[in-house]
């Protein structure tokens, strides 16, 4: 094993999975999401998950009810 001087510390910076953070919008219209496609693994209001999901390549997609996290709730004004 490596030995590091004293003087290096850990990285205090490291990625704390923030870069993950999912915003709670519609990817299509921005408005609030209500519903997740698990096949295309994206958030989509009522409306465009409607229009997009009609479309043949999309009837078989599964979609769930979405509800963000209290914390995303409250970061962004959902």
């Amino acid at each position: 094993t490596v030995k590091l001087p004293s003087s290096i510390k850990p990285d205090e910076n490291k990625d704390d999975g923030d870069d993950d953070e999912e915003f709670p919008w519609c990817t299509v219209c921005n408005d609030n999401a209500t519903k997740r496609c698990l096949e295309c693994d994206e958030l989509f209001c009522e409306s465009c998950v409607k229009k997009i999901h009609r479309e043949s390549g999309y009837k078989k997609h599964q979609i769930e009810s979405y509800k963000p996290s209290a914390t995303a709730k409250k970061k962004y004004h959902y």
